[in-house]
């Protein structure tokens, strides 16, 4: 009778480590789920506050390019601040919420590079209107002065 004993206990075994494996699946399965419905949550109010974050990276856009644009009397004396030691800690930080930054980030860093940007085309145009006038001004110049005081060419034939 100690045979049928220890095989009915492995069977027995077999089982709860078989029903143990399928609830361990079962509920990684639901905890996927579950993690994937609160992201999908998470991103649709993030884009329903995206205009608003749009808006606000633009307005700290401009605040850094009104920063940047050198003024005409700078001040005597600027310090900087070293973070070294708290860049650390907040990329560390950082790396477990990950996925949840993009879809704040994303548009409050689209609102942020408006600024510049559109400094950044209006720097280009103006840099192209004055290549293109000084080139034209160059040339003018040089027809002038070559008509003008370059007249000995047909003196020399």
């Amino acid at each position: 009778m100690q045979p049928d004993d220890n095989s009915s206990t492995s069977k027995w075994t077999e089982l709860s480590k078989s029903t143990f494996l399928d609830a361990k699946q079962q509920l990684s399965a639901i905890e996927a789920q579950i993690r994937d419905r609160l992201y999908a949550e998470y991103c649709s109010q993030c884009s329903d506050l995206a205009p608003y974050l749009q808006q606000r990276g633009r307005s700290v856009g401009k605040q850094l390019l009104n920063a940047l644009i050198v003024p005409n009397n700078p001040p005597d004396k600027v310090s900087y601040e070293s973070g070294d030691e708290d860049a650390t800690s907040s990329k560390e930080h950082l790396a477990g919420v990950d996925p949840f930054l993009g879809p704040v980030l994303d548009p409050f860093v689209a609102g942020l590079t408006e600024p510049f940007e559109e400094k950044y085309k209006d720097i280009r145009s103006a840099t192209i209107l004055t290549l293109l006038a000084s080139s034209t001004f160059c040339g003018l110049v040089g027809f002038a002065l070559g008509r003008y005081l370059g007249g000995g060419s047909e003196k020399r034939r």
